[in-house]
């Protein structure tokens, strides 16, 4: 038996938590209410990175397994499909090399990308839209600007990856 004490204490945890945005009923988006399980196809890719659709497949899955809100599954037992493609990859000069004014000393890097949400069950579109995600990196003599760009482009995707997630979850 909880004392009255006890019994506040939770009432004032429970209040805190809701105020800070914490639900436990899962996808809050009116489009997603009854979506409980997803697949992810692998995003298509027009941009001159190989490997950007990948990396936002990737990123996309791995926050929408720590979002909680649904279920990863196969594509035949999953409620929606989600799926999209990467329009593009740009990058531009964010600072002048100091030695040289039409050298980039930081590239900013922005990725594109469009997504549908399909409900497996009904074929109709839940949800369509599109994000980007942006980095920037250095090029320098320290280190190599692939590696950097690579990182930058993996760092993009994730960012897109998120307000992907942010879409579906939130209203």
């Amino acid at each position: 038996m909880l004392k009255p004490l006890q019994a506040l204490a939770l009432l004032l945890a429970g209040l805190s938590a809701a105020s800070c945005g914490y639900r436990l009923d899962g996808a809050l988006n009116p489009a997603m209410k009854d979506v409980h399980s997803y697949a992810v196809d692998m995003f298509q890719n027009s941009s001159f990175h190989p490997e950007a659709g990948l990396m936002v497949t990737t990123a996309l899955t791995d926050r929408l397994e720590r979002s909680g809100t649904m279920r990863l599954r196969s594509r035949g037992q999953a409620d929606c499909t989600i799926s999209g493609r990467v329009t593009g990859v740009t990058r531009n000069s964010l600072r002048a090399s100091t030695r040289d004014s039409l050298i980039s000393s930081e590239i900013g890097l922005t990725i594109n990308v469009e997504y549908t949400v399909l409900d497996n069950r009904t074929g109709k579109e839940i949800v369509k839209g599109h994000v980007s995600g942006q980095a920037s990196f250095f090029n320098n003599d320290l280190g190599s600007v692939q590696t950097a760009e690579q990182n930058a482009i993996s760092y993009a995707a994730r960012q897109a990856a998120d307000d992907i997630v942010t879409d579906l979850t939130l209203p």
